[in-house]
Parts: C-alpha cells; sequence; structure tokens
C-alpha cells in the first residue's frame, strides 16, 4: 500500500485531477494507494470528479481532510502571517493526519510520469524525510539557519518516514521554529522544513529523477552551482538521467510560466496537457501575468549568453 498526499483549493483543483489522473495512469501495479486530500476548499462537485476517478483507477481510494485557512491557522498559532496562503504549510501536519509509516507528499503543479514505488519504497537510513535538493540561492538556506553545505531540499515532493517524524516530534519542532522566526520564514513552509531538519541532519537526497524541477531544462550542473551560489549540487550525469527518466516531473516556474499559461517554454508542456485533456478539458491557455521584470529576465535569459545574465542577475537587474 501506498500514501499519497496532495493539496488544493479549488483554484488548483483542475490541477490536482491533472497530476491524479497522471499518477492512476502510471501506477496501476500499485495494489492499492490511499490519496489523502488535503482539502482547501474544494467544491462538492469537484469532490465527486476525483472521488469517480477511482472508478477508472480501482487502486486508488481518495480520503478528503479539511484543511481550511482557519483551521490551519488555528493549528499555526497567532505568530504566522495571516495575509499569506496557509494552505502549503498544511505539509508540516502530515504526520498527525495520515496514517501508516510512511507518506508521499506531492505539489498538485505537476505531473507523474513513472512508477512511484521505487521512490515509496527508498531507505531512507534512519532520516524523518528525504527530496531532490533545490535550485535557489544559498542565501535561502543561511536565512532558515543552514549551513552552506546543508541539504535544503525542494518542498513539491517529500517522502515523509512518518515513523521518524512521530518520533521526533516534526510537527511540535516546526511550530516551534515557526514561533521563534515570529511567523515570517523564507520560502515559508519549505524554509520551515529545510531549517528544521536540515541542520539537524534528518533529510536524505535523493535523484533529482524523482522531482524534476524546470531549472534542469536550462542550465547544467555548473551554471546552476554559479547562479545559486551553491557549493555542491547533483552531477550532469545524474541531471540528464533524471531529464531521461523522469518520475515526477515539477512545473517550477523558473524563467518561464507553466504548462497552462502562455509562453511556457518548458519542454514536456504536452505531457501535462495529454494527462489534463484525459479529465476532458479543453485547452485554453490563461494570460501571462507575470510582471513586466520576469518577463524582461525570463527573455534575456534566453537571448544572450549565460555568463552575461548571470552578471545582470547578480547586480540586481
Amino acid at each position: 500500500m501506498m500514501n499519497i498526499v496532495v493539496a488544493s483549493d479549488e483554484n488548483y483543483s483542475i490541477h490536482m485531477l491533472t497530476l491524479l489522473i497522471s499518477i492512476g495512469e502510471n501506477n496501476n501495479k500499485v495494489n492499492a494507494i490511499n490519496v489523502y486530500i488535503f482539502d482547501g476548499g474544494i467544491n462538492n462537485s469537484t469532490q465527486t470528479k476525483i472521488q469517480n476517478l477511482s472508478k477508472k483507477y480501482s487502486n486508488m481510494n481518495f480520503v478528503f481532510i479539511e484543511m481550511t485557512e482557519e483551521k490551519i491557522y488555528s493549528m499555526l498559532g497567532e505568530s504566522i502571517k495571516k495575509d499569506r496562503s496557509l494552505l502549503t504549510f498544511a505539509r508540516i501536519f502530515i504526520p498527525q493526519f495520515v496514517d501508516g509509516d510512511r507518506a508521499l507528499y506531492l505539489d498538485v503543479d505537476a505531473i507523474v510520469l513513472g512508477n512511484l514505488k521505487s521512490l515509496y519504497d527508498l531507505d531512507l537510513m534512519g532520516k524523518a524525510i528525504a527530496g531532490v535538493c533545490d535550485t535557489n540561492p544559498l542565501q535561502r538556506h543561511l536565512n532558515v539557519g543552514l549551513n552552506k553545505n546543508d541539504i535544503y531540499i525542494n518542498a513539491g515532493m517529500i517522502l515523509f518516514n512518518l515513523k521518524k517524524c512521530r518520533e521526533i516530534d516534526f510537527t511540535g519542532m516546526c511550530l516551534n521554529f515557526i514561533k521563534s522566526k515570529n511567523g515570517s520564514i523564507d520560502a515559508m513552509d519549505q524554509g520551515t522544513i529545510n531549517g528544521v531538519l536540515g541542520s539537524k541532519d534528518m533529510i536524505q537526497a535523493v535523484s533529482p529523477k524523482y522531482n524534476v524541477l524546470t531549472t534542469f531544462f536550462q542550465m547544467n550542473s555548473n551554471k546552476i552551482k554559479r547562479f545559486y551560489n551553491l557549493n555542491n549540487y547533483y552531477t550532469d550525469d545524474e541531471i540528464d538521467n533524471a531529464k531521461r527518466n523522469p518520475v515526477f516531473v515539477h512545473f517550477t516556474p523558473n524563467f518561464t510560466t507553466r504548462p497552462w499559461i502562455k509562453n511556457c517554454k518548458h519542454p514536456l508542456k504536452d505531457e501535462y496537457w495529454k494527462y489534463r485533456e484525459m479529465y476532458n478539458s479543453k485547452k485554453v491557455l490563461d494570460e501571462d501575468k507575470r510582471s513586466f521584470k520576469l518577463k524582461t529576465i525570463g527573455f534575456l535569459f534566453y537571448h544572450i549568453p549565460f555568463s552575461i545574465f548571470n552578471f545582470l542577475v547578480k547586480v540586481k537587474l
């Protein structure tokens, strides 16, 4: 049996449906998949559509858990800033709401292109969580108390060792961390999770094929380290293998848009639409609402030499 956790409100429900369909299509040999849906305000008709997926994917069972802003706010405490979306913080409560010894959390701005069993069964070496090292500035690591060589993962895919998380009171540690920062944490729950566990060597880094970030299609290993000031990162061979054999593709908006938005340059955008159209959704693209500055940065990234682009960004283009 496999426990998968996703979180969404109604606005992102179409992407969640797309993700769930991609899971069903590529994991039909898994005996049983319990999908825990942290419900941030999904309407009844959408819930029915999700439940109906079990008619096609008989190994999938769906469990809805209410995760409204009010509920999360009450669990986080008064220190958290309420002017930001709080649903993202639902991840830190997974050990409390999901049964069993393991759970795989997946962001919904993504698709699954392979069997998740190899990821789910990884040896976590006694660590609390596992994930793929993120591509973001080193300063973000330092901002949450990590050293430059501590592991910092992208929270769009997290494999939870629930037994270990409960043993160390992971949720309580996160709540204390949030309180210590007066509710203001760089990268919100991602910063919280990494800040709490990274400094304690409780994070296992896994192959980048298990969370294929948009950056992998834009930069090689050396450019990633130069641009983000990272001392260590995956090798070119590891990144190339991830692109050739992706299991979980995460459409992070790095110098481009996501597949459902105009001007997307992601090479796997058609894969997203393949699964979305299985839901009988017409291909209608949303407008590109990035700021002028972000559009300019994206344009320059694709049209000028990397060394010049890197310099311009570093001097605050």
